[in-house]
């Protein structure tokens, strides 16, 4: 077992939050989504990332809203 695996089935085992292993590894997923887009943003000015938008018919049900040249697309949870 490696090193990230350690630590990942830690974060799994030592987690009280209600919800079974799936769930956590969804959310870990869903985490690393938006940390992607993040990054893409960091990396290219011509994007951008909103948590939680305001506007009520983006926030519906989304986690965020990632915005490039081309898209606007909204990723839910």
């Amino acid at each position: 077992m490696n090193d990230a695996d350690q630590v990942r089935s830690k974060a799994l085992t030592t987690n009280s939050a209600g919800g079974g292993v799936a769930d956590k590894l969804g959310n870990m997923y869903e985490l690393s989504w938006a940390v992607h887009h993040a990054l893409r943003c960091i990396q290219d000015g011509r994007c951008a990332i909103t948590l939680e938008d305001l506007d009520p018919d983006l926030a519906d049900g989304s986690e965020f809203t990632f915005v490039d040249e081309r898209h606007r697309r909204r990723h839910t949870g």
